[in-house]
Parts: structure tokens; sequence; C-alpha cells
């Protein structure tokens, strides 16, 4: 989602409503536009008159049914979840003139796609985010939701102070509930998720579970370590061959420095076969923080240097 200013014509957006000032549920004055999405969906900073706090509304314009589908549908599974690393849903509607809000807490700091592109991690942090993100999961796959589309975009890293960061799941858009998902045909336009980050089964329609979202994660670790994906191709079928057929790359083959506990870590997340991966959320976060202790001291300072600085050295945007 691209940053945006104060106003719509301040920087002159096309077929973007220009909000500032309008009042939502007697309650939320829209301040600043602060992201436009995919199809003009839109991103506000808003005064919670009520609580005198600050909050995030998104709003979806009726335009797309689609996209209109699963902001509804991630709000409402969003509602159901209450967890320090999954984002507050406050309230949701309808605008006057038909488009549909989402009233979120605010959240301060960067996507860790953000963070990636301004500096690479440390291999301690980068275990850190990931444990934080698996916290949050365990808790989501509790309630018997399956996120579908873990990514670093869909990750947040926010400041507390003194070093110490929190991380929020966030786009709940294409979730479902486990007894909601049904295996079905190969069929690339029913595929749902970012190729990328999918799992085998995800795109082959095959049954999925909590292991899913686990695949996952086991990408966005290995990007996070070595600052690139396990599978780059050309087309989206290639990638999706890749998914399906191709062993990832070993770390150290990208950057000899990584532990290999940590490649062993990434390579059962990665398996192909749901039942070689980690059985669960909790599981994996358990191996990983095990190693992480075991080869960092409290400080997370490496063993071995890095050109990379801590997380926490960060500024939050």
């Amino acid at each position: 989602m691209a940053d945006a200013g104060a106003s719509c014509a301040e920087h002159g957006l096309r077929g973007v409503v220009d909000r500032v000032g309008e009042v939502l549920a007697h309650r939320f004055v829209l301040m600043k536009l602060i992201g436009i999405g995919s199809r003009n969906t839109t991103v506000w900073e808003a005064r919670d008159t009520e609580l005198a706090q600050d909050v995030a509304v998104k709003i979806c314009p009726p335009v797309d049914p689609l996209e209109l589908e699963r902001t509804i549908h991630g709000t409402w599974v969003g509602s159901r979840l209450a967890h320090p690393g999954v984002t507050r849903v406050i309230e949701f509607g309808e605008t006057d003139d038909g488009a549909y809000y989402c009233v979120m807490e605010r959240l301060r700091g960067r996507t860790v796609q953000r963070v990636l592109e301004t500096q690479p991690l440390r291999p301690a942090d980068a275990a850190r985010v990931v444990e934080r993100t698996l916290e949050a999961l365990e808790y989501v796959h509790a309630q018997g939701v399956i996120h579908r589309d873990i990514k670093t975009t869909n990750l947040f890293v926010g400041a507390l102070g003194e070093g110490r960061f929190t991380v929020k799941l966030l786009d709940f858009g294409i979730a479902r509930l486990v007894t909601d998902v049904q295996p079905g045909d190969l069929d690339p336009s029913k595929i749902v998720g970012t190729p990328e980050y999918m799992a085998p089964e995800q795109i082959t329609g095959g049954e999925l579970d909590a292991r899913s979202d686990l695949y996952a994660v086991g990408v966005v670790l290995f990007r996070l370590l070595t600052g690139q994906l396990p599978f780059e191709e050309e087309t989206r079928q290639a990638l999706y061959l890749a998914h399906l057929e191709k062993a990832p790359p070993a770390l150290g083959s990208v950057d000899p420095t990584l532990p290999v506990e940590l490649d062993a870590v990434v390579r059962r997340a990665l398996a192909k076969a749901p039942e070689d991966r980690f059985a669960s959320a909790a599981e994996m976060r358990a191996a990983l923080r095990g190693i992480r202790r075991a080869l960092w001291p409290a400080d997370g300072r490496p063993v071995t240097r890095r050109l990379a600085y801590p997380i926490e050295d960060l500024q939050a945007g």
C-alpha cells in the first residue's frame, strides 16, 4: 500500500474520494489519508472522539465486488480474534455513499517488507520476528482460522522501546475457518494467495490446515535471513512448479555465515508434504527459539560479524 499525504486534493489523486473531516458512526473523524491500496481502497488516520485515541480506517469503494467481499470477510474474521499479535478491529459499517469501512487500531512502525528495503536484519532479529509471528499464528490457528496469505507485506513491526518490538498479522481478507476449507481442483484461476509464499497444497487445491501457513512462514524466514526468496522464477506457472517440485537452496549457498541449525528449520518448514513440516506454530517457534538462544547471547548480537543492524535501531514511521 503506497503512502499518501494529508488529502487527496494535495496529491492530485484521481478516483479517490477526499474524506478529510468526514465523521463515521458519529464517532470517528477522518483526519488524513495515510495509504492507498489496489482499486482505490484507502486507509485513513482518524480520531476516535469517544475514546480520545487515534485509529486507522480502511475504506473500500463498492465498485469492486471481489475487493469488497475480501475486505468484509477479513473484517469479520479479524473481529473474532483478540491477541496482541493481531490487528484489533474496533468497528465496521457502511459510509453514506455506500462504501464499506473498517476501523482498526492505529499501528505505528513498518511492514517487514519495508524493514527489508531499509536495511538487512541480523539473524537473531530475523528469528525474533518469526518467533513473534508464530506466537500470533498459534493463537489464530487455535481459533480454527487459517490465514492463507502470510508474507512480508502482511507482517507489521512496531517499536515498543528499550530494544523491544511487536509483530502483528495484517489482512485476513482470504483467511478461512478450517471447517470451511475444502479441497478443490487445479485451476489457476481459482488459486488464491501470493504465489511466492504458497504451499504446494494451496497451489494444487488440496486440503489446507495450519501447516500451510507454516510453509509461508518458512518463506518469510528464508527471505529475512538471505534477502531473497527461495524460489524466483520468471513466470507464475514456473513459480508454482518450483514450489511443487524444487528443493529450496541451502541458506549456506546464499550466505555461508548463516548457521546450519537455521537451515534445518527453514528446510523443515518448506517441506513439500505437510506431514514433513512442523506440526504446529508452537513447535516451530520452540525450535527456532531454542536455536536462537543457543547461538546468540541475550543481547542478540551474533557470534560472527555480519553487515546488519539490530531491529530496535529502526525508527518507527
